[in-house]
This record gives C-alpha cells, sequence and structure tokens, in this order.
C-alpha cells in the first residue's frame, strides 16, 4: 500500500489518466450509459441558465456514510439556498472537468469541495484530483463543505502535506473542519485561507420524526473489521456477553459500508439510506466504532455508546459536538464495568432534543459571501 501511495504522488498525471479512464469505463457499464451521455448530462447541466450550486467530487462507492454526506449536502443546499440549480460532479469525471469548469460558470455560480474524511494522505487518489482543480481554478473562490484532515507522518505523507501547503495557499478558498483536531491542522497549515468549524454535515438532517413511533427492539451493532478498528478481540468477546445480558439473543451485526464491490448510484442513494436509518432506528441501542454510526444513531435519536477507532475523528467529533447528548456516550476505559454503565445511562436517557442547529451559520455565511467582492 505504501508504494501505492508514493508511486501515486510521484506520478500525478499519469494516476489522473488512468483513474479517469478506469473509472468511467466501469461507472458507466453499472448505468448502462455510454461515456458520452453520462458525461454530456453534466454538460447539459452547467449551460442551463441560472445561478448553479456545483459540488466537485462526489462518491458512488459502498460507504453508507460517505453517501449520507452527499445527501446532506444536497438536502442543506436545497434548504438554505433554494434558488440555486444543483449539480454533482462525481468524483470519477472531476479529471476531466478540472480543465472545462472555469469556462462554463459564472460568478454568480458556487462552486464547494465534496466533504468527509478525503483531505490529505489517507486517500492519494482523492487529494491529487482535487489538486488538480484548484490549479485550475486559482481566481475562482472555492468552499470545502466539512471535512477532516490526516496526514501520515511517513515519507508519502510528509510529502503530500508539503504539496498541499503549497496548492492550497489561496485567500480565495474557505476550508469548513468538521472537529477541532482536523480544525487545528488546517488553521497551522493553510493560513492564507478562511478556516472555520462547523459539525459533520449529516448531523444537519432532521430526519428524527419520521422514526418516533417506530417499536425498538434489541441492539444492532456497527463495528469495524478493518485496519481502523481498534477494539481488542478480548474486549470484542466481553461486549458480546455483556449485550446478551441486556438484550438476550435480539443483537443484529450491521455496518455502515456495503459488500466489497457494490456501489451507491446517486439514483439508489436516498433509499439506501432511508433502509439503513430505518435499521438503525428499529433498535433500542447501537454500539459502534464507524464515526458515521454514532452519527446516524444521533439523527435518528438511537441510544449508543461509541469506541474510538484508529484516528482521532470519533473522539474528537463526539468531546466537540455530542458531549452533552444524553443519549450518546464514548467509552474511554475498555473495561466491562464501564460498558454496562454506559449501556445502562443511554438507555435511561429522557432527553432527546440535543440540537445542533445554529451550528451550521459559519458555514452559511460563508457561502453566501462567495463572489460577493468580485
Amino acid at each position: 500500500m505504501r508504494k501505492i501511495k508514493k508511486w501515486i504522488v510521484d506520478n500525478p498525471d499519469k494516476f489522473q489518466l488512468l483513474f479517469y479512464y478506469y473509472f468511467k469505463v466501469k461507472y458507466s457499464r453499472k448505468r448502462d450509459l455510454s461515456k458520452e451521455e453520462l458525461f454530456n448530462e453534466i454538460i447539459k447541466e452547467l449551460k442551463r441558465n441560472g445561478a448553479k450550486f456545483i459540488v466537485v467530487g462526489t462518491p458512488e462507492h459502498g460507504n453508507i456514510g460517505d453517501a449520507a454526506i452527499v445527501y446532506a449536502e444536497y438536502m442543506f443546499v436545497k434548504k438554505e439556498f433554494p434558488k440555486f440549480q444543483y449539480i454533482e460532479i462525481p468524483e470519477i469525471y472531476v479529471p476531466e472537468f478540472s480543465e472545462i469548469l472555469p469556462t462554463m460558470i459564472s460568478k454568480k455560480d458556487k462552486v464547494l469541495f465534496h466533504g468527509g474524511g478525503n483531505l490529505g494522505s489517507l486517500y492519494p487518489a482523492v487529494e491529487i484530483v482535487r489538486e488538480k482543480v484548484v490549479k485550475n481554478m486559482i481566481e475562482w473562490e472555492i468552499v470545502s463543505f466539512p471535512q477532516s484532515i490526516y496526514f501520515e507522518q511517513t515519507k508519502v505523507g510528509k510529502k503530500m502535506l508539503k504539496l498541499s501547503k503549497k496548492n492550497y495557499k489561496n485567500p480565495k478558498w474557505s476550508f469548513f473542519a468538521r472537529e477541532p483536531v482536523s480544525f487545528n491542522i488546517m488553521k497551522e497549515n493553510y493560513p492564507d485561507s478562511f478556516v472555520e468549524l462547523v459539525p459533520d454535515i449529516v448531523m444537519s438532517l432532521d430526519i428524527s420524526q419520521e422514526f418516533e413511533k417506530k417499536e425498538r427492539k434489541g441492539v444492532i451493532t456497527l463495528l469495524r473489521t478493518d485496519n481502523e478498528k481498534v477494539i481488542s478481540g478480548e474486549t470484542t468477546d466481553q461486549l458480546n456477553q455483556v449485550l446478551m445480558k441486556f438484550f438476550s439473543n435480539s443483537i443484529t451485526q450491521s455496518d455502515t459500508t456495503l459488500e466489497e464491490g457494490k456501489t451507491i448510484p446517486q439514483k439508489l442513494r436516498k433509499k439506501i439510506l432511508v433502509e439503513k436509518w430505518k435499521e438503525i432506528a428499529s433498535h433500542e441501542l447501537a454500539v459502534t466504532d464507524r464515526l458515521h454510526g454514532m452519527i446516524f444513531a444521533f439523527i435518528t435519536k438511537t441510544p449508543c455508546i461509541v469506541f474510538k477507532n484508529g484516528n482521532h475523528k470519533i473522539e474528537s467529533t463526539y468531546q466537540h459536538w455530542l458531549s452533552k447528548c444524553d443519549f450518546i456516550r464514548l467509552v474511554d476505559d475498555q473495561s466491562i464495568s464501564e460498558i454496562e454503565l454506559m449501556i445502562q445511562e443511554v438507555l435511561d436517557a429522557k432527553d432527546f432534543g440535543f440540537s445542533l442547529k445554529g451550528e451550521y451559520n459559519p458555514l452559511i455565511e460563508r457561502i453566501n459571501r462567495m463572489n460577493q467582492d468580485e
């Protein structure tokens, strides 16, 4: 994996060609549309009259959390900027549109990068493609939806940080961090850009009323199996025993990712998300070590205990935004006694009215100010 990352960083132009043609063919087949038809769909939208809100780099892979971010960005725009036409440029087309987008938009349009956790060296493919956009849009104001950022302390990570600091050195660009650790990293490394802190955009979704009358039974686990997992095998076994104690055999094992190789196309995005939210909301308790497992519990008002993962995203998000939420608890000590206590606390929670309404005002204000000085 390190060799692959190094090759990507050392050969960005070659990588962009591979990235573009491989994924464009792959996704066009899945949609039963030719490459030209897919491309022309977006071109047609960009040519329409009226102000446009263009979100660059939206994914279609099988991570339901990322799909929720795209959906939440769409709902956020529809609510706060209803007069704008909403256009997505999927990440598979970014290399090509990075060249032509500046020629097809005007200053009345707003260009934003898709948010999430892909800023940094963990996903060099996404980072290199995004940097190609900013190189071609130096004179344009660009805002990034809430992001987490992380650069590994490796040769590749340090090289990517150096390139990132150079490429994002522009006062016209605005970065929104979704938790304090990322905010501090952005402030330190992008001193010329506007940097602000707001919650993950998925927490702006107001969907809890859809699940208020839903009958809840048992517990659902949304636990990682990849290299970000930090829960030990022993703790997992003990956790299962505790859950059996509380819920007998009413335990559902699930996740926030689809099976390997499956994608989430735009037409199926909402359907897949609603199914996952209904699944979580049908349980008395959620147990997770995934960021969007915790966030899905929050927006569906499902009591939840959360374990840390292999980076700062969960802990930093919880401590800053959700530590005062009565029905969500972060496990600091993986002792069984603490886990039992936390389960009982969230199951006994009475106040489900905790809200982050108003915390997105800095993002709304910044978007409103885009291009006003032109």
